[in-house]
């Protein structure tokens, strides 16, 4: 429901992996942004507009009845900032679900202490930004709550970006394996950049020594067929795909989120199988041949549904908390899950196993 990605974004990536062979590695590890915008509605700037605000200002987190609760949860409240994120979003969680929220269901961000001068120094621009959507951080403060933010799971790689699959490489956010439990802020680009590089190379390199290859039509006959048979499908009344990836959004928030049980997960992993295996099959597509969007809706949706049933067999299957992946049931942190997890798909069904961690 809430997150820093685009709203068409559905792990798509991770589910095509999956059916190609690869295998997935830690994904039940999602971070969540603490600071993400809730309100006022503001236009022009991104959702993390705070987190990094915060820190050049030391602004300060309040409940929802003005009182600062970071000391309740072992953490420095007032100015200073050396809190962990997933210390953060807990703090944040713990508070509304208690009843001390916002109005809107998060927290206070204030700024109130800080003078006019201070903020016009640091903030440049971006306070402009913020009048013209009426924040005049001087006289109220902000409403922030945590937002799905980085995956830090994802395609098993090895040191050249390779899959596994013969010729697929992934490097960046999708390539698991190199944060663990948790990661440093910053690092997304140095790792899509660094990774990417390497991908690129080993991928010159298999190519090179590949023969040029021509269309097949054996080998592509499922795929053309397989969307044939989706054009126009089921075309009246209905559900549509976007309508469906609405309701699993809905779903992996209540259910697969910040905290999580054994009973939420089982729940929602027994709803997003029969989402994949049955209700997708009844989604309407247009039968539009040019530029048809609910056929590229169903596609994403048919790999974004893989991808968040191995996530929530991956939470499932992990129990213990350990850094982003946080379980009411098991508050723990313990010895015997320091190991991988990686996820695969066998004769269509999803697999999980527990692997020693490379060193």
């Amino acid at each position: 429901r809430r997150t820093t990605a685009p709203n068409n974004i559905a792990g798509e990536g991770l589910g095509l992996a999956l059916r190609a062979g690869a295998k997935i590695v830690d994904i039940e590890f999602l971070q969540f942004y603490p600071n993400g915008h809730m309100a006022p509605r503001m236009v022009g700037l991104d959702p993390t507009t705070w987190e990094p605000t915060r820190v050049k200002l030391g602004g300060r987190l309040l409940n929802g009845r003005g009182e600062e609760f970071l000391n309740n949860y072992g953490e420095n409240s007032g100015e200073k900032y050396d809190t962990a994120r997933d210390t953060l979003t807990h703090a944040m969680y713990k508070e509304v679900k208690s009843g001390r929220g916002s109005p809107h269901g998060g927290v206070f961000l204030s700024f109130q202490h800080i003078e006019q001068t201070a903020l016009k120094n640091a903030l440049g621009p971006a306070l402009e930004i913020f009048h013209r959507n009426n924040i005049d951080l001087t006289k109220r403060p902000v409403e922030v709550y945590p937002i799905a933010h980085y995956q830090m799971g994802g395609i098993e790689v090895n040191t050249d970006m390779e899959t596994g699959v013969p010729g697929l490489y992934a490097a960046g956010e999708i390539a698991g394996g190199a944060n663990g439990a948790n990661r440093l802020s910053g690092n997304a680009l140095p790792e899509a950049m660094v990774f990417g590089e390497r991908a690129g190379e080993a991928a010159t390199k298999f190519a090179a020594k590949r023969s040029k290859r021509r269309w097949n039509k054996t080998s592509a006959g499922p795929h053309v067929e397989l969307i044939k048979g989706v054009l126009g499908k089921n075309v009246g009344e209905g559900y549509s795909p976007a309508r469906l990836y609405g309701d699993l959004k809905e779903l992996m928030w209540t259910k697969v989120g910040m905290f999580r049980n054994e009973k939420d997960l089982s729940e929602a992993n027994t709803k997003i199988r029969a989402m994949r295996l049955n209700e997708l099959q009844n989604l309407v597509v247009s039968s539009e041949t040019i530029h048809n969007m609910s056929l590229v809706e169903w596609f994403e949706l048919r790999s974004g549904l893989l991808a968040a049933e191995a996530l929530t067999l991956a939470a499932l299957k992990r129990r213990e908390s350990r850094g982003a992946h946080q379980r009411d049931d098991f508050p723990d942190t313990l010895n015997n899950y320091q190991l991988s997890q990686k996820i695969m798909l066998e004769n269509g069904k999803l697999v999980s196993s527990l692997m020693e961690v490379p060193t």
